[in-house]
């Protein structure tokens, strides 16, 4: 059985910003993390692997991106993962919609029985992912899931709703799943692993060439909001700071 884990590197919340050629989002400090959804994902995916007993499994982590979208790709296999696919697409403003695109193309070719990843991709906002995906591929999904047990095939997940309650599914293989924080305490990888990593497969694929996977938005302009609220520090060596207190409030606060 394979199953395949959607992954994404982000911007680290200290990356400085900036915006070039009118569209061009530039990271100046150059400063990426791995996306916390799908750190969950990778994990869930490998307790799959450890446990189900009916045959092997296959853990394949898929990124889109430029060489930083690569570097989570050897995070993740690091951390466990089999193989990894990198589709090297730059210059694409990844969307919901090219994104379900690309993993539609690599869940067809590669026979994945099982896409697991985040329900959002968080600095760029993305959610329904997995519902589009379900849906232009025919095949049962889920979001926001926070439980997930796998038997001969079978899938038994609990979906988390508001206000704290959640609805247990039950549905067939194949499937795409997005979790989220609470369903695992996602491991970390060794130096040893790091090293091994290295070892393993890694494809490349050009998505520029692929026209059933190419960018089908353009970007023409992007404002980023560089106003900064300013902070306003009160101190008990201050007379009447509560006063203050209240004033700052009552102007900074309409509805105070």
């Amino acid at each position: 059985m394979r199953i395949g884990v959607f992954i994404n590197s982000v911007m680290h919340i200290e990356s400085k910003l900036m915006v070039e050629d009118g569209c061009k989002l530039v990271n100046k400090n150059k400063k990426y993390d791995f996306n916390a959804y799908d750190l969950y994902a990778l994990e869930e995916a490998l307790r799959i692997g450890e446990n189900y007993e009916n045959e092997d499994v296959e853990v394949i982590c898929i990124a889109i991106g430029d060489e930083n979208s690569k570097d989570v790709i050897m995070n993740a296999l690091a951390i466990g993962a089999d193989s990894g696919i990198y589709i090297d697409d730059y210059n694409a403003e990844l969307t919901t919609s090219n994104i379900a695109s690309i993993l539609k193309d690599i869940f067809i070719s590669k026979n994945i029985d099982l896409i697991i990843t985040g329900k959002e991709i968080v600095d760029k906002k993305i959610i329904g992912l997995v519902d589009y995906l379900g849906g232009i591929l025919d095949i049962s999904s889920v979001d926001s899931v926070i439980k997930l047990q796998l038997t001969n095939k079978k899938l038994c997940v609990d979906k988390q709703l508001a206000e704290g309650t959640h609805q247990v599914i039950k549905c067939n293989l194949p499937a795409i799943i997005g979790v989220t924080k609470g369903i695992n305490i996602p491991r970390y990888p060794t130096l040893r692993d790091i090293m091994k990593a290295r070892k393993k497969n890694v494809e490349t694929l050009k998505a520029k060439d692929r026209e059933n996977i190419s960018a089908s938005i353009e970007c023409v302009t992007r404002i980023i909001n560089n106003n900064k609220k300013k902070c306003n520090l009160i101190t008990n060596e201050q007379e009447d700071n509560m006063e203050l207190f209240v004033s700052i409030l009552k102007n900074s606060i309409k509805n105070v």
